[in-house]
């Protein structure tokens, strides 16, 4: 299984052509860098162009006028020069004009399929279609004289809506956001009672300020749009935390196990 399974990667990696399915976003790597291409468009985009094309063509005089403009304005009435409006380019061979948007590049490839050289150049993509994520659980004391323990869980609706920035901005930007949003809710829940733990406007208030913060970097950093966050649990519950080791506890620096919680009603 084991030579089978290294010749299934090496086989991966001679590949030299990649999907982007309609429900993602992929970016072109060559050599470690993110290679911009030229946006691909939908048949109505292209439509669309070639009929702002033909509309300066015919403004022009007309196709003749492109591709014999010394012969055209010896002949034709209308001697004066050919306009362009501002990004538009004419071809090498016959000079007509080309929509700017026929030379837009984006670090963000479109669906399609991508050729690319194997070794050298890969493609990567990522879903953007709406995620749920399981923030896993929080435990914090209420804000009261006597206070009570709690156990808080969440989940976090999302989108990523550009890959490019959430690929470079951040590392790994699933886990990265799962820790930026509990590290927001454990800020908030602190400032909570346990009487205000009670009331579900005022678990509703904690979802906002939550989400609106995260918005502040997740979305204009990051490029991943926030929906929505849901507090699924809320519970008062004494909490044990064990540091589970290996013998190693003593040693400065050294990190133990993941801590284990224990929480009953």
């Amino acid at each position: 299984m084991g030579l089978i399974s290294e010749l299934m990667g090496q086989l991966e990696r001679l590949k030299f052509a990649a999907i982007v399915n309609e429900y993602e976003q992929g970016l072109y790597l060559r050599n470690g860098t993110v290679v911009p291409v030229v946006v691909r468009m939908t048949a109505s985009e292209l439509e669309t162009i070639l009929e702002d094309e033909n509309k300066i063509v015919n403004e022009n005089g007309g196709t003749l006028a492109f591709i014999f403009p010394t012969f055209y304005k010896f002949f034709s009435r209308n001697r004066k020069e050919i306009s362009l409006p501002e990004g538009y380019q004419r071809t090498s061979f016959l000079g007509l004009p080309q929509h700017p948007k026929r030379f837009e590049r984006s670090k963000v490839l479109k669906p399609g399929l991508y050729f690319y050289i194997p070794l050298i150049d890969r493609i990567v993509t990522s879903s953007q279609q709406e995620d749920v994520l399981n923030l896993g659980y929080i435990s914090i004391p209420s804000n009261d004289d006597n206070a009570v323990p709690m156990v808080v869980s969440a989940n976090l609706r999302f989108q990523v809506m550009d890959f490019y920035r959430a690929y470079t901005a951040v590392h790994d930007y699933e886990n990265s956001l799962r820790d930026h949003a509990l590290s927001i809710l454990a800020k908030h829940s602190r400032k909570l009672t346990y009487d205000n733990w009670k009331s579900s406007e005022q678990i509703e208030n904690l979802q906002g300020l939550v989400a609106r913060e995260l918005r502040d970097i997740v979305t204009s950093v990051w490029g991943i749009k926030i929906h929505k966050v849901y507090i699924t649990d809320n519970v008062s519950a004494p909490v044990k935390r064990l540091l589970l080791g290996d013998g190693h506890d003593s040693v400065p620096g050294y990190n133990a196990s993941p801590i284990v919680v224990s929480a009953t009603q």
